[in-house]
């Protein structure tokens, strides 16, 4: 509604200048900050349809907050007036979403995403990462392991690429800066290996441990790309038997609960029984939302 508002303005501005009326009228500081809050709540509408989409997967709920938290935290002149209320999003994200960032199964479904790893954990916290996500691979697979981590204080936290600030605009300017941002000497491999010592990992299974290594150190995939489609090329060479265990990528790499889809998918429904397919067969019925939802997947 702010939003058609807006969008209205000058139609509104010369109805109210040529129609007398009694109704309350915007200065130029009102459709400002009108125009600010928009851009601080734009953010929220887009990362709420991305998770609500029927390709999102669990991997993306810790990247998404810390691309958000990072976008409110980046001082811009499109958020002028709108401070206070930026500064209350801020700490209500952080108090919010605290536990969610501790979440081993969020942390270890980040990781099994080859487009993020650990690209939206801080390098001083990547250690204590890398333990978490050994040790739950290992309870997976069955492996022997002689340590239990503990729990990791994930805080909610600007980690954008320096060197891009400045031109950083919009929330996906963020989101893909973090997601392919790499160490200063440009060296994928330092990913995982500039910040650990190996030794440390001596409770872990040492083949776990070198494919762990192995998979951080290889190139990222494209920010739009396919995480499920990459997993599945990968099994030809069954490079990956512990972190590419088909059971554990079923598990980690699922959807993210919300009723948003199924109830798309009744609005959906309501559209194919109009007024004259009112006798159409449930079954029937069914085969075309079926076809609806899977022709672009298998076009003819």
């Amino acid at each position: 509604m702010l939003e058609r508002l807006f969008n209205l303005k000058n139609a509104i501005l010369i109805f109210t200048s040529k129609v007398p009326s009694s109704l309350p009228s915007s200065n130029a500081n009102d459709w400002t900050v009108m125009e600010s809050l928009l851009n601080l709540l734009r953010p929220f509408e887009e990362l709420t349809k991305r998770i609500s989409s029927n390709k999102s997967i669990i991997s993306e709920v810790i990247p998404a907050i810390m691309s958000l938290n990072s976008f409110l935290n980046h001082p811009s002149s499109i958020h002028f007036g709108v401070g206070t209320t930026k500064d209350v999003m801020i700490s209500r994200i952080h108090k919010r979403f605290e536990n969610v960032m501790k979440n081993k199964n969020l942390i270890l479904a980040t990781f099994l995403d080859p487009r993020f790893k650990l690209s939206f954990f801080k390098l001083e916290k990547r250690p204590e990462v890398k333990k978490i996500i050994l040790s739950t691979i290992s309870n997976f697979n069955n492996l022997d392991l002689t340590v239990v981590p503990d729990d990791v204080t994930i805080d909610i936290s600007s980690i954008t690429n320096n060197n891009n600030q400045t031109s950083v605009k919009s929330l996906w300017d963020f989101y893909n800066d973090i997601a392919t941002s790499t160490p200063s000497n440009n060296s994928t491999v330092m990913i995982c290996n500039n910040f650990t010592d190996l030794n440390n990992y001596t409770d872990f299974n040492k083949d776990l441990v070198a494919e762990y290594e192995t998979y951080c150190s290889i190139e990222s995939v494209p920010i739009n790309g396919d995480p499920l489609g990459w997993w599945s090329s990968q099994k030809r060479n069954d490079k990956y038997p512990y972190i590419g265990n088909k059971l554990l990528l079923q598990k980690y790499l699922s959807a993210p609960a919300s009723s948003v889809y199924s109830e798309r998918s009744f609005s959906e429904a309501g559209l194919v029984y109009e007024a004259k397919r009112s006798q159409l067969h449930p079954e029937k019925a069914e085969q075309i939302l079926f076809l609806h939802h899977n022709n672009q997947t298998h076009p003819t």
